[in-house]
């Protein structure tokens, strides 16, 4: 079966679309790409144009495709023709536990039975073998994975420690808040005694979120409640050696973690030669350096650091204030500037918090 994809390749004060956006058809739905909306209007606009390239006609004949119908403003789409996805093969015992265990995994909490039907044919299966690792901290999300069967110990690394923070087992989830995110995964996961898992790879979880928009505010609620989690699990890490790496905890969770946690005292990090300060009151940050600039400037170019040691010294200090912003608003516009000097569009990442690979309880 084929499916109809249509990409921007130019646009004039489109309020939905920017160049490389699009949309893609399979008889009967239609999906935005990578999370973009799906506008109706355009929708109606190209109905003869899909029902020709349904029918077999040549896509190349359907180049920079103009469409206006709004006031706002204008765009010029390119069609062309794909393989849908075919629906990986699962054993009878993987099928059996996606038919009926899907509904009981928090992540489809509350999602009707008929549209988890969709989710069947996106699911691969992968068995593992004992002691083997199915994330590497460090690496970014590759899947979202489901355990079918098993258990899978969560292990954090500090100062050369191995300490397992949680085990998880059958219809538990992990990896899903690095894919979401586009962060590394801070966490490794290894599967304790063999097992299998379904996994959702990450080049089909937009069409998942797509085609179940309801699973944007399940992932939202389990943000919500993993960044508290794992921000008191960094201050208590901090708390007990004092000095941490940034490799093993990156600028912008030491932030967040203290934000949360409320804390109330100087956080300072070294990198080579450059030094940065920044203090907090009851989680607010205060007053921040890093060589010549003050201010949210010195936060955000903290939160380009990938190494370095740091330091926490909790309790209240005189200072001046020079942050002009909260920590939310300094986070995002931290990780959008990062984003940006690293080429990288606008994502989900700009929008969402950097969580580590932690379980939801």
């Amino acid at each position: 079966m084929k499916k109809i994809v249509a990409i921007v390749d130019e646009e004039k004060g489109c309020p939905l679309y920017h160049r490389g956006d699009g949309m893609e058809f399979l008889t009967p739905a239609v999906a935005g790409l990578n999370y973009t909306p799906v506008c109706m209007k355009a929708v109606q606009t190209f109905a003869s144009t899909l029902l020709r390239l349904q029918q077999g006609a040549n896509p190349g004949a359907f180049q920079n495709v103009h469409w206006g119908g709004c006031r706002e403003g204008e765009a010029w789409f390119t069609f062309r023709r794909e393989d849908a996805e075919r629906g990986h093969s699962l054993s009878p015992e993987a099928a059996r536990f996606a038919l009926t265990g899907l509904t009981h995994i928090k992540i489809f909490s509350g999602v009707r039975p008929r549209l988890l039907e969709r989710v069947l044919p996106l699911l691969r299966e992968r068995k593992c073998d004992p002691g083997e690792i199915v994330i590497h901290a460090g690496e970014a999300g590759q899947a979202l994975c489901i355990i079918a069967r098993g258990h899978f110990d969560v292990v954090k690394e500090t100062a050369g420690e191995r300490t397992v923070i949680a085990t998880l087992e059958t219809g538990d989830c992990f990896g899903e808040m690095s894919l979401v995110t586009g962060e590394p995964a801070s966490a490794e996961v290894l599967s304790r005694d063999g097992g299998s898992i379904l996994e959702i790879h990450r080049d089909d979880f937009p069409r998942l979120v797509g085609q179940i928009p309801a699973l944007g505010l399940t992932l939202a609620r389990i943000l919500s409640a993993r960044l508290t989690r794992t921000s008191s699990y960094v201050i208590e890490q901090i708390r007990k050696g004092i000095l941490g790496r940034l490799e093993m905890i990156p600028p912008a969770e030491l932030i967040q973690a203290m934000n949360v946690s409320n804390q109330t005292g100087l956080l300072s990090a070294l990198s080579g030669t450059e030094a940065f300060a920044l203090y907090f009151e009851n989680g607010q940050p205060i007053d921040a350096t890093l060589g010549a600039a003050t201010g949210e400037e010195a936060a955000y170019l903290f939160m380009t650091w990938h190494q370095g040691s740091f330091r926490f010294e909790p309790g209240p200090l005189k200072r001046p204030r020079s942050v002009k912003v909260d920590a939310m608003g300094m986070l995002l516009e931290g990780l959008r500037r990062r984003d940006e000097a690293h080429g990288n569009p606008p994502g989900p990442s700009a929008d969402a918090s950097p969580l580590s690979d932690l379980p939801d309880s």
